[in-house]
């Protein structure tokens, strides 16, 4: 398999099982046009999630985050595009869940190793360890998410009221 995009579906479908076995619903874009690939609801959060698919080299892999394409195109990921890449890696046949926070403190890559390194400096290396526990990754980007929302203005987002039985949108909902 080389095409890019059945690489791309199989780490998509391997996602969706993922996501399904820790009870998850999950809702897909279609049509391949969204940086975002997966929205998850973890306890009534909806979370962004983009999917790598990603090939081992020398006992690491790297999530690349940057994109390019035809005409020129390029992009680089930001941590407001997403809340989570999803990784599949095929020799393991596994998903690892990484919070873009972490991830896009990097400017082209994330490197995730699958062993100890010889060198004595740890600062910005990252095992595959740190993310072995989906659920646990899911509900610290769940946290960071809610925080970030409670930190923001409560005034800027528009609410549904409840009056009688029927909900009634605010009049500035759509710009009035």
């Amino acid at each position: 398999m080389t095409h890019s995009k059945q690489k791309g579906n199989l780490g998509f479908s391997a996602t969706i099982k993922e996501l399904h076995r820790l009870g998850i619903n999950v809702f897909s874009e279609i049509g391949d046009l969204s940086r975002i690939d997966i929205i998850a609801e973890v306890e009534k959060t909806l979370l962004t999630i983009q999917v790598k698919y990603a090939t081992e080299k020398k006992s690491s892999v790297e999530l690349p985050l940057r994109k390019c394409g035809p005409n020129g195109y390029k992009y680089v990921y930001d941590s407001s595009d997403v809340d989570i890449f999803s990784v599949y890696l095929p020799i393991k046949d596994k998903v690892i869940f990484i919070p873009s926070s972490l991830a896009c403190k990097n400017k082209s890559s994330f490197i995730i190793r699958f062993e100890d390194t010889q060198h004595k400096n740890q600062f910005g290396v990252h095992y595959i360890k740190e993310f072995d526990n989906l659920k646990s990754v899911l509900d610290r980007v769940k946290t960071e998410k809610l925080n970030r929302q409670g930190a923001s203005s409560t005034a800027e987002s528009p609410k549904l009221s409840l009056v009688g039985a029927a909900p009634t949108l605010p009049a500035n909902l759509f710009g009035g």
